[in-house]
Parts: C-alpha cells; structure tokens; sequence
C-alpha cells in the first residue's frame, strides 16, 4: 500500500499520496454512514480510476448513489437536481469527485439540502441573499484536476441560468470535513487539461500574493502557502506536462500546488482574473486557465512598481538565482521565467485566438471595470488596462 499523509487544517480532513482515496470508504464507515451521494460529470464517472473508487464503496458496504449531472460552469439547476436526489434516497454523505465545477456543485449540494429556496437566492450578488443557517451535511471533496483549488476554498461558482451569468456563493460550511488528493485520477488526464489547469494554479498563486488585500495583511502564513506553491508548480508542472519517469511524484506536488492556490485565493485574485473575463467572453471556446495564464505576465510586469521585493520573491520561488540583481530586475527575470515555463509547455497565446486591436478597443473598458480590479495594489486607468492588453496581443513566448 503507497504511504499516506494524513494531517488536519482546521476541522478539515486532508489525506494525500497515491490511491488515498481507498481510505474513504473506511473514513466514512468509521463515520456511520451508510449511503453515499458521489457528484460528478458524465465523462469522469466512466473513467477507470473513479469507477475504482466506487467500487472501493460498495465493496466496504456502502450504498452508492450516483449523480453525473454535472456540466461545464455548473447549472443552478444541476445544484437543485443533486439536492432533491440527496433527499429522495436519504443520503448521509455528500461526495464531490471531479474538477471545480464537480465539487463547487457537491459544496452546494451539502448545504441546499438543509435550506429552503433556489441556491440561487444565497448567492453574494443577489439582493437580499438568504445565508446558510442550518449547516450542511457531511462532506467529501476528491479534486481529479490540479488547478482549481475548489477542494479547500470557501467559494462555489455557479451559473444563475436565468440571468445567464455566473454567480459566487461564498460561505464558510463549504470548508470540508476531508480532502482526498490522489494524484491516481490526474494520471490520464490529457496533456493540453494539465497545462492549462497547472497555470491556472499559478495564476491563483500570483494574483492573489500581489493582490491588496495580501499586500497590506502582510500576513507570513500566507505568503509562505503561496511561495511554496509556485515553487512547486515551477519545479513540477513540465514534467506533469510530459509523460515518462517522475510523472507521478510531479501530479502529486501539482495537486499541492493547486489546493495551496486555492487557499491564498480565498483572499481574493486581482488584474489577471479580472482582465482575463473579457478573453472569454470574446472567445468562449478558451478555457479558464487559457485565459487567466495569457494575461499573467503583462499584469505582473504593470503590478511591479507596487512592490518590486515581492515579485523578487517570486522569482526566487521559481528558481531564479537573483544574486547581483536589484528588485526591478529580479521582479523581470522572475516574469522571463514564468514566460519561459509557458513556451516548454506550448502555452496558447493571445494571437492564437485570432484577437484583434479592434476587439480590444470594444472591450477594454469592461476589463477596467471588472470587480476584481479593486483588489489591485494600485488602481489602473482604462488607459492602462487597454496598454496591458495590447501587449498581451505582441506576447512571443
């Protein structure tokens, strides 16, 4: 049996190392409970290492009920279909297996069960929003991506489908009771899923330890969680890329990576979320990381005379020997860095997707008003925002 780390964060549960998701089924039995609702997508629950896992369940006499209703940018419908199935067949455990929009949907699940409504009437931009009152029922998060950070963050994002927005329901409850990371369902995730969900780890690393709320905390936990996650990301997401010998070892520091990105996100992500909406929103085929990752080094380069020390850190953290340089140059051979890891991986650029300085002029001025902006350590003009863009365009990584 592979070793197992087992440690605890608060009142959550976190187990790591190859085929710890075996240990679920006796957690759970060790629990009481007797029937299970394990949330996914159509794809994964016929993927061979989650049927594993369900057959770990059932064979430690644990009734399984299945619900693979999950889509891309989850329904609130998909929330409300989980819940009355939950109900329906007296369910005592909710468990989250998938990417963000698996567990952001299971989160849900766990707390629509004991609450009246829509879950769209909890979420933080609707008017008068009802709050969670009545706790949630148990829950597991089995994260098979590493980027999102779904597993350990307070928020799920859900899409309202009658305004055809998405909308953040953010509360404290969807903290879990356990976190499994088995790198054993990352394995036969394809080569273009693993690039883009790696940086958007990165991202939420980078956006979130120069973002202003970070910035004045000062707080050491959390630049430590988010320096040593892009030291990880920096040392082991080429090889996760590629296929071949310490491909293993890699996803897993990949998904420590991710779950750490999604801890210091909980702070809140600055320019590069909040410019990379517009990418797609133009180009709706782009995926989140995709987006998130082509804006990163232009923010990074706009955000430097901020705090040119700690973007020295990130450069250090990905592994720039910064002896003899001052922080502006450190700051840039960290940012040459981070562009250097997006060519090794054939990162897509700007230009890829065929954008134009015509479509920036349309919509530059609704990356400026993102809501995100606000957290950046200084306020950038239109102007500004517009130049970050253009540059973004010119990228040659």
């Amino acid at each position: 049996m592979n070793e197992v780390l087992t440690f605890s964060f608060g009142n959550t549960q976190v187990l790591s190392g190859m085929y710890a998701s075996k240990h679920v089924a006796e957690r759970l039995a060790n629990k009481n409970r007797e029937k299970v609702l394990v949330v996914t997508d159509k794809g994964l629950s016929g993927i061979e290492s989650v049927q594993e896992f369900l057959k770990s369940l059932q064979e430690a006499g644990l009734e399984m009920v299945l619900y693979a209703g999950v889509t891309a940018n989850p329904k609130d419908y998909e929330v409300m279909e989980g819940a009355g199935l939950y109900k329906e067949k007296c369910c005592d455990v909710v468990v989250g297996v998938g990417g963000g929009s698996s567990l952001d949907t299971a989160k849900c699940i766990s707390a629509m069960v004991r609450h009246e409504g829509d879950i769209m009437d909890y979420g933080r931009s609707t008017p008068n929003r009802k709050y969670f009152t009545n706790g949630r029922e148990m829950l597991v998060l089995i994260p098979t991506t590493s980027g999102t950070g779904s597993e350990i963050s307070p928020h799920a994002v859900i899409t309202n489908t009658k305004l055809g927005r998405k909308s953040d329901v953010q509360e404290s409850l969807f903290y879990c009771d356990l976190i499994v990371l088995d790198a054993v369902f990352t394995l036969t995730m394809p080569e273009e899923i693993t690039k883009d969900t790696g940086i958007d780890a990165l991202t939420h690393l980078i956006d979130s330890y120069m973002n202003k709320k970070m910035l004045f905390s000062r707080s050491p936990f959390h630049d430590a969680v988010a320096l040593e996650g892009i030291r990880l990301v920096s040392e082991n997401l080429r090889a996760a890329v590629q296929k071949g010998e310490g491909n293993e070892k890699a996803r897993e520091n990949m998904m420590w990576a991710a779950m750490m990105g999604g801890f210091v996100l909980a702070l809140d992500a600055c320019s590069i979320h909040g410019l990379a909406g517009m990418l797609q929103k133009y180009r709706p085929e782009m995926t989140h990381g995709q987006s998130v990752g082509i804006m990163m080094p232009a923010c990074m380069r706009h955000n430097i005379p901020a705090f040119p020390e700690r973007f020295q850190k990130i450069a250090e953290a990905m592994g720039v020997n910064t002896k003899g340089m001052n922080a502006e140059e450190a700051a840039e051979a960290g940012i040459m860095e981070i562009e250097k890891l997006l060519h090794d991986i054939h990162f897509k650029r700007m230009q890829d997707f065929n954008f134009t300085e015509e479509e920036i002029e349309e919509f530059y001025q609704a990356g400026a008003d993102n809501s995100c902006m606000k957290n950046n350590p200084f306020t950038l003009s239109a102007g500004e925002v517009k130049e970050i863009y253009l540059e973004t365009l010119k990228e040659r990584w």
